[in-house]
């Protein structure tokens, strides 16, 4: 996962080239979970990869399936996923999910 170090350091430094060749990566790895690459969109300000990621999962109708399937993948709540992501899918705190 070198990938997590670069575009950490890359956002830190503020490097946009390695930057957009983490992004234009990780839109290309689909072995990575959409919701995951979702989580790297919000926390790493990519938004080229968020909108891609989120346009296919909500035109798809598939995004709530995605993101429970996400969570019990990793033992992880809703409450736990980061607001963004769930905006980014159509889901907004109002919503009632079961």
């Amino acid at each position: 996962m070198n990938y997590d170090v670069l575009v950490s350091v890359s956002f830190r430094y503020n490097i946009g080239s390695v930057l957009r060749t983490v992004e234009s990566f990780l839109m290309d790895a689909e072995w990575i979970h959409p919701i995951r690459r979702l989580e790297y969109a919000v926390c790493y300000k990519l938004a080229r990869l968020g909108d891609t990621i989120s346009r296919k999962l909500v035109s798809s109708n598939t995004a709530i399936e995605r993101l429970h399937e996400y969570l019990a993948e990793n033992e992880e709540t809703l409450v736990q996923m980061h607001p963004d992501v769930l905006i980014s899918l159509n889901i907004h705190p109002d919503h009632v999910l079961s």
